[in-house]
């Protein structure tokens, strides 16, 4: 449980940086701790390969900016966040629409057909 708490606060922390290198570094722990939840759950492929998409996905967020010209990153920093609202209840609705498509495919239920080796006999 406490790791899932630290997950929500590094998701949560995302919002609040602004400075492109610490918001990937950011980003990228609550992806590690996600991998330490699954450890917890007892998943070791999960976690391992978590820990390789993580890792790779983070060296190429962090070189990816390396490629972007300072001042751009800088000015963009910079901005007003004039859209925090916009951006609030997008990522809201589209946080919601995720969970009842996720929610929906689960609790659907299959026709029971009989596999063709149960008839055979």
């Amino acid at each position: 449980m406490l790791v899932m708490l630290a997950v929500a606060v590094a998701a949560f922390a995302t919002t609040l940086t602004r400075r492109h290198v610490t918001l990937a570094l950011v980003l990228s722990s609550a992806g590690f701790a996600l991998a330490v939840a699954y450890a917890f759950y007892g998943a070791p492929s999960v976690t391992l390969v978590a820990v390789l998409v993580e890792t790779m996905l983070t060296l190429l967020l962090v070189a990816t900016l390396k490629l972007i010209p300072y001042r751009v990153l800088h000015h963009q920093a910079g901005l007003p966040s004039s859209r925090r609202g916009r951006n609030l209840f997008v990522s809201v609705a589209a946080g919601a629409f995720a969970l009842v498509v996720a929610w929906g495919r689960s609790r659907s239920r299959r026709p029971d057909r009989p596999s063709p080796r149960s008839t055979c006999g």
